[in-house]
Protein backbone atom coordinates (compact mmCIF):
# COMPACT_ATOMS: atom_id res chain seq x y z
CA UNK A 1 0.00 0.00 0.00
CA UNK A 2 1.72 3.48 -0.91
CA UNK A 3 -0.49 6.86 -1.10
CA UNK A 4 -3.98 6.35 -2.95
CA UNK A 5 -2.37 2.56 -4.50
CA UNK A 6 -2.81 -0.58 -3.32
CA UNK A 7 -2.08 -4.03 -4.01
CA UNK A 8 -3.97 -7.47 -3.15
CA UNK A 9 -3.19 -11.00 -3.08
CA UNK A 10 -5.22 -13.84 -1.75
CA UNK A 11 -4.55 -17.20 -1.96
CA UNK A 12 -7.14 -19.44 -0.29
CA UNK A 13 -7.27 -23.06 -0.43
CA UNK A 14 -9.83 -26.09 0.89
CA UNK A 15 -12.37 -23.43 1.46
CA UNK A 16 -15.93 -25.01 1.48
CA UNK A 17 -19.73 -23.46 1.84
CA UNK A 18 -22.60 -25.97 2.74
CA UNK A 19 -26.37 -25.04 2.98
CA UNK A 20 -28.69 -27.73 3.89
CA UNK A 21 -28.41 -30.71 1.26
CA UNK A 22 -25.97 -28.85 -1.32
CA UNK A 23 -22.33 -27.50 -0.53
CA UNK A 24 -19.80 -25.55 -2.60
CA UNK A 25 -16.43 -26.91 -1.94
CA UNK A 26 -13.30 -24.69 -3.04
CA UNK A 27 -10.18 -25.99 -3.53
CA UNK A 28 -8.32 -23.14 -4.50
CA UNK A 29 -9.13 -19.47 -5.12
CA UNK A 30 -6.48 -16.67 -6.05
CA UNK A 31 -7.36 -13.17 -6.43
CA UNK A 32 -4.91 -10.29 -7.25
CA UNK A 33 -5.98 -7.08 -7.74
CA UNK A 34 -4.60 -3.41 -7.64
CA UNK A 35 -6.12 0.21 -7.09
CA UNK A 36 -3.65 2.90 -8.82
CA UNK A 37 -5.38 6.54 -9.59
CA UNK A 38 -8.48 5.34 -8.23
CA UNK A 39 -9.18 2.67 -11.02
CA UNK A 40 -9.59 -0.77 -9.66
CA UNK A 41 -8.26 -3.43 -11.50
CA UNK A 42 -8.38 -7.56 -11.03
CA UNK A 43 -5.86 -9.31 -13.28
CA UNK A 44 -6.86 -12.81 -11.67
CA UNK A 45 -9.57 -14.45 -10.35
CA UNK A 46 -9.48 -17.98 -9.97
CA UNK A 47 -12.19 -19.91 -8.25
CA UNK A 48 -11.63 -23.85 -8.67
CA UNK A 49 -15.14 -25.35 -7.47
CA UNK A 50 -17.44 -28.74 -8.27
CA UNK A 51 -14.34 -30.23 -10.62
CA UNK A 52 -13.63 -27.60 -12.44
CA UNK A 53 -13.19 -23.66 -12.65
CA UNK A 54 -14.70 -20.09 -12.62
CA UNK A 55 -12.31 -17.09 -14.27
CA UNK A 56 -12.97 -13.24 -14.55
CA UNK A 57 -10.91 -11.79 -16.74
CA UNK A 58 -10.15 -8.07 -17.49
CA UNK A 59 -12.22 -6.93 -14.05
CA UNK A 60 -11.60 -3.22 -14.23
CA UNK A 61 -14.04 0.14 -12.39
CA UNK A 62 -13.01 3.50 -13.11
CA UNK A 63 -14.05 4.97 -9.38
CA UNK A 64 -13.29 8.55 -10.14
CA UNK A 65 -14.85 8.66 -13.74
CA UNK A 66 -18.74 9.73 -13.58
CA UNK A 67 -20.61 6.91 -13.19
CA UNK A 68 -17.72 4.35 -12.50
CA UNK A 69 -17.97 2.55 -15.50
CA UNK A 70 -16.99 -1.21 -14.49
CA UNK A 71 -16.97 -4.32 -17.54
CA UNK A 72 -15.79 -7.58 -16.55
CA UNK A 73 -15.43 -10.93 -18.68
CA UNK A 74 -15.64 -14.53 -17.34
CA UNK A 75 -15.27 -18.21 -18.14
CA UNK A 76 -16.65 -21.29 -16.65
CA UNK A 77 -15.08 -24.55 -17.66
CA UNK A 78 -16.23 -27.87 -16.29
CA UNK A 79 -18.29 -27.03 -13.26
CA UNK A 80 -20.19 -30.45 -12.11
CA UNK A 81 -23.32 -29.26 -10.66
CA UNK A 82 -24.09 -32.70 -9.63
CA UNK A 83 -21.42 -32.30 -7.02
CA UNK A 84 -23.19 -29.96 -5.22
CA UNK A 85 -24.14 -32.29 -3.23
CA UNK A 86 -23.46 -32.90 0.11
CA UNK A 87 -21.30 -36.10 0.92
CA UNK A 88 -23.90 -39.34 2.50
CA UNK A 89 -26.95 -37.86 0.58
CA UNK A 90 -28.40 -40.99 -1.00
CA UNK A 91 -30.93 -39.07 -3.13
CA UNK A 92 -30.60 -38.20 -6.86
CA UNK A 93 -30.07 -34.79 -7.16
CA UNK A 94 -32.76 -32.56 -8.54
CA UNK A 95 -29.87 -30.44 -10.65
CA UNK A 96 -27.05 -32.09 -12.32
CA UNK A 97 -25.40 -31.60 -15.46
CA UNK A 98 -21.40 -30.23 -16.88
CA UNK A 99 -21.49 -26.27 -17.27
CA UNK A 100 -18.79 -24.86 -19.13
CA UNK A 101 -19.59 -20.80 -20.98
CA UNK A 102 -18.35 -17.40 -21.37
CA UNK A 103 -19.30 -13.76 -21.24
CA UNK A 104 -18.43 -10.05 -20.38
CA UNK A 105 -20.13 -7.38 -19.40
CA UNK A 106 -20.00 -3.50 -18.60
CA UNK A 107 -21.96 -1.20 -16.59
CA UNK A 108 -21.81 1.70 -14.48
CA UNK A 109 -21.53 1.41 -10.56
CA UNK A 110 -22.93 4.43 -9.61
CA UNK A 111 -26.39 3.53 -12.16
CA UNK A 112 -25.67 -0.47 -11.71
CA UNK A 113 -29.09 -2.61 -13.46
CA UNK A 114 -29.80 0.12 -15.76
CA UNK A 115 -26.41 0.78 -17.41
CA UNK A 116 -25.67 -3.24 -17.97
CA UNK A 117 -25.35 -4.47 -20.79
CA UNK A 118 -23.27 -7.74 -22.13
CA UNK A 119 -23.64 -11.09 -23.98
CA UNK A 120 -22.63 -14.69 -23.29
CA UNK A 121 -23.41 -18.12 -23.89
CA UNK A 122 -23.96 -21.49 -21.82
CA UNK A 123 -23.93 -24.97 -22.59
CA UNK A 124 -25.27 -28.42 -19.62
CA UNK A 125 -24.35 -31.79 -20.77
CA UNK A 126 -24.77 -34.36 -19.20
CA UNK A 127 -27.93 -33.11 -17.14
CA UNK A 128 -31.05 -33.55 -15.50
CA UNK A 129 -32.68 -30.38 -15.83
CA UNK A 130 -36.44 -31.58 -15.64
CA UNK A 131 -36.74 -29.59 -12.02
CA UNK A 132 -35.85 -25.99 -13.58
CA UNK A 133 -38.79 -24.39 -14.32
CA UNK A 134 -37.15 -23.09 -18.08
CA UNK A 135 -37.11 -26.81 -18.86
CA UNK A 136 -40.60 -28.42 -16.41
CA UNK A 137 -42.88 -25.84 -18.15
CA UNK A 138 -41.53 -26.10 -21.61
CA UNK A 139 -42.38 -30.00 -20.95
CA UNK A 140 -45.68 -29.10 -19.04
CA UNK A 141 -46.89 -26.66 -21.98
CA UNK A 142 -45.83 -29.35 -24.62
CA UNK A 143 -48.28 -32.45 -22.84
CA UNK A 144 -45.21 -34.31 -22.08
CA UNK A 145 -44.89 -34.23 -18.74
CA UNK A 146 -46.41 -37.61 -18.60
CA UNK A 147 -43.84 -39.28 -20.49
CA UNK A 148 -41.11 -38.17 -18.53
CA UNK A 149 -42.48 -39.34 -15.28
CA UNK A 150 -40.52 -42.31 -14.35
CA UNK A 151 -38.14 -42.02 -17.21
CA UNK A 152 -34.50 -43.29 -16.53
CA UNK A 153 -32.91 -40.39 -17.28
CA UNK A 154 -28.99 -41.38 -16.92
CA UNK A 155 -28.23 -37.58 -17.34
CA UNK A 156 -29.01 -36.85 -20.94
CA UNK A 157 -30.57 -33.70 -20.94
CA UNK A 158 -28.57 -30.92 -22.60
CA UNK A 159 -29.10 -26.85 -23.08
CA UNK A 160 -27.16 -24.26 -24.74
CA UNK A 161 -28.13 -20.96 -24.85
CA UNK A 162 -26.46 -17.31 -26.38
CA UNK A 163 -27.96 -14.33 -25.12
CA UNK A 164 -27.66 -10.36 -24.17
CA UNK A 165 -27.66 -9.07 -20.79
CA UNK A 166 -30.02 -6.12 -20.44
CA UNK A 167 -31.90 -3.88 -17.29
CA UNK A 168 -34.40 -6.25 -17.40
CA UNK A 169 -32.49 -9.95 -17.21
CA UNK A 170 -31.54 -12.11 -20.23
CA UNK A 171 -32.79 -11.73 -23.87
CA UNK A 172 -31.89 -15.46 -25.11
CA UNK A 173 -30.99 -15.07 -28.65
CA UNK A 174 -31.47 -18.88 -28.93
CA UNK A 175 -32.69 -21.68 -26.42
CA UNK A 176 -31.27 -25.38 -27.43
CA UNK A 177 -33.59 -27.96 -24.98
CA UNK A 178 -32.91 -31.58 -25.60
CA UNK A 179 -34.54 -34.64 -23.13
CA UNK A 180 -35.07 -38.44 -23.72
CA UNK A 181 -38.17 -37.68 -24.91
CA UNK A 182 -38.42 -34.62 -26.64
CA UNK A 183 -36.50 -31.39 -28.23
CA UNK A 184 -36.72 -27.54 -28.43
CA UNK A 185 -35.65 -24.37 -30.35
CA UNK A 186 -36.15 -21.07 -29.23
CA UNK A 187 -36.12 -17.67 -28.03
CA UNK A 188 -37.12 -15.34 -25.17
CA UNK A 189 -36.53 -13.43 -21.91
CA UNK A 190 -35.47 -15.02 -18.38
CA UNK A 191 -35.77 -11.80 -15.83
CA UNK A 192 -33.90 -10.66 -12.81
CA UNK A 193 -37.53 -10.52 -11.31
CA UNK A 194 -37.84 -14.13 -12.17
CA UNK A 195 -40.61 -13.36 -14.77
CA UNK A 196 -39.95 -16.59 -17.96
CA UNK A 197 -41.05 -15.47 -20.98
CA UNK A 198 -40.35 -17.94 -23.68
CA UNK A 199 -40.83 -19.47 -27.28
CA UNK A 200 -40.34 -22.48 -28.19
CA UNK A 201 -40.75 -24.76 -30.96
CA UNK A 202 -40.15 -28.76 -31.05
CA UNK A 203 -42.21 -31.42 -29.00
CA UNK A 204 -41.96 -34.93 -28.86
CA UNK A 205 -38.65 -37.08 -30.32
CA UNK A 206 -40.42 -39.96 -32.20
CA UNK A 207 -38.32 -43.32 -32.51
CA UNK A 208 -37.15 -44.01 -35.81
CA UNK A 209 -38.29 -48.00 -36.20
CA UNK A 210 -35.82 -50.82 -36.32
CA UNK A 211 -33.16 -48.20 -34.62
CA UNK A 212 -34.35 -48.24 -30.94
CA UNK A 213 -33.81 -45.14 -28.87
CA UNK A 214 -32.00 -43.18 -31.91
CA UNK A 215 -33.65 -40.17 -32.49
CA UNK A 216 -35.80 -39.46 -35.48
CA UNK A 217 -38.20 -36.78 -36.48
CA UNK A 218 -39.69 -34.20 -33.81
CA UNK A 219 -43.57 -33.29 -34.35
CA UNK A 220 -42.94 -29.60 -34.44
CA UNK A 221 -45.44 -28.54 -32.31
CA UNK A 222 -45.28 -25.00 -31.57
CA UNK A 223 -45.18 -24.48 -28.00
CA UNK A 224 -45.55 -20.51 -26.33
CA UNK A 225 -44.43 -20.73 -22.81
CA UNK A 226 -45.03 -17.74 -20.24
CA UNK A 227 -44.74 -17.18 -16.60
Amino acid sequence: LQGNDLTLSVNLTDGNVASGEYKLPVPSLVLEATLQSMVAQVSRLDIQTLGGAIRFDEVRAELQTEGMPFNAQWTIDGIHLREALRAGTTEEPKLAGNVSGTGQMSTKLGDFKPSMDGSGNIAVTEGRLVEIPVLSGVLDAADLVGKMQGKDNNYKDTLESEFLIKPFGLDLQSLKISVPVAKFNGTGTIGFDGAIDLRMRGGAVEKIPLLGDIAGAVTGKLVEYRI
